[in-house]
């Protein structure tokens, strides 16, 4: 009981509400403190942690579910239930197994439990199933190319990222059309003709490689813009930036990164459209 009351004591400080969300240290500032030879340290460590809503913090976590220590354990079951991520429902059931006190057990248990109830996340459409949303009144026609990607990570994730964030951007403005995925030249040639007013637009979306040089990340997303169904070059827009301390392979850190420039780009696209 009195391991448990301290852990709350614990969460109670850590994740107090007047702590600002910029306040929490990223993963890669926390992990070297998992190595203190204070077990206090270590257990506000892992409640960081769990705090810091990213999914690198899983696998530190799930190492710190081994920790000699047990309000430690405890701790990290917490974390890890808070964290949400249903990549550490493996981990936390094979430490189950040999768990041998039952505070930890128990709050390993609590984590299993709320992470098994948690909705599945939707598998993604396969290619080609995006149906956008209409827009009866739309000035404009905009297709998206596949998004090609020069970094280490599988150009399915990265592509994910990069059009979920550009069409959810495209899909907000009443001016503009989204082409369903993948269509054809003679699709879009009816679409067009169906309303002569429609401007069409192609996409040529690219991402470069991350950059993790002097403990930074830094990328570029890229948009070519070309008439549509022609495909003639118009213009090009780019959008690059860099994010501070952050560890090689976050790739919570590099989906928060696309995201914001690939917003970026076609935010600058939308604004000058009517000039193109």
């Amino acid at each position: 009981m009195g391991r448990l009351a301290t852990v709350g004591a614990l969460i109670a400080t850590v994740l107090s509400p007047s702590l600002a969300v910029a306040d929490v240290p990223s993963v890669a500032e926390l992990v070297p403190k998992l190595q203190s030879p204070d077990a206090r340290v270590r257990a506000a460590t892992v409640l960081q942690l769990g705090a810091t809503d990213a999914d690198d913090a899983v696998p530190p976590l799930c190492k710190a579910l081994s920790d000699d220590t047990e309000i430690v354990r405890i701790a990290t079951a917490t974390a890890l239930r808070r964290l949400a991520r249903p990549s550490a429902l493996t981990c936390l059931r094979e430490r189950l197994t040999s768990e041998p006190a039952e505070g930890p057990k128990l709050q390993m248990a609590r984590a299993v439990q709320s992470l098994e109830a948690r909705p599945a996340a939707p598998s993604p459409p396969p290619a080609g199933a995006y149906e956008p949303p209409s827009h009866p009144g739309a000035k404009y026609y905009v297709a998206l190319s596949p998004v090609t990607s020069a970094s280490d990570r599988p150009a399915t994730e990265v592509e994910a990222v990069v059009l979920r964030a550009v069409r959810a951007k495209l899909e907000e403005q009443a001016d503009f059309q989204l082409a369903p995925a993948r269509e054809t030249p003679e699709a879009a040639r009816k679409a067009l003709a169906a309303n002569k007013k429609k401007k069409g637009f192609f996409l040529s979306i690219s991402v470069e490689k991350f950059d993790y040089s002097g403990g930074n990340l830094r990328t570029k997303v890229n948009i070519a813009v070309f008439s549509y169904p022609a495909k003639a070059l118009i213009a090009p827009i780019g959008n690059g930036a860099t994010m501070s301390g952050v560890a090689p392979g976050s790739h919570a850190a590099e989906d928060q990164l696309l995201a914001a420039l690939a917003s970026a780009a076609v935010k600058q696209f939308v604004a000058n459209a009517g000039n193109m």
